[in-house]
């Protein structure tokens, strides 16, 4: 809960606009909004200034295909395709 609190606090200070700072304030004091409403919010608002494929790879512990289950699948749906060939596709 505590690393909550603190990417909260985090995200708010680098907020730059007045006009997002107040409407933060207002919901913040409201107790009319509802749960769903804060999570509506919460998943509207962005969660980073900038994204880096490099760093969200290395987050995710991203490992790529795995080739070998690739080709079982592969046999599996009895392509007629080579496989090379499906994988070509995918990257052009």
């Amino acid at each position: 809960m505590n690393d909550i609190k603190i990417r909260l606090i985090n995200h708010i200070t680098l907020l730059d606009d007045a006009q997002t700072l107040a409407l933060l304030d207002k919901m913040l004091l409201s107790e009319q909004l509802s749960r769903e409403d804060w999570l509506l919010w919460l998943m509207a608002s962005p969660v980073r200034e900038k994204t880096n494929l490099e760093d969200l790879i290395r987050e995710q512990n991203y490992q790529g295909p795995n080739r070998e289950r690739f080709e079982q699948a592969a046999q599996n749906m009895n392509l007629q395709e080579p496989v090379e060939e499906l994988v070509a596709m995918l990257t052009k």
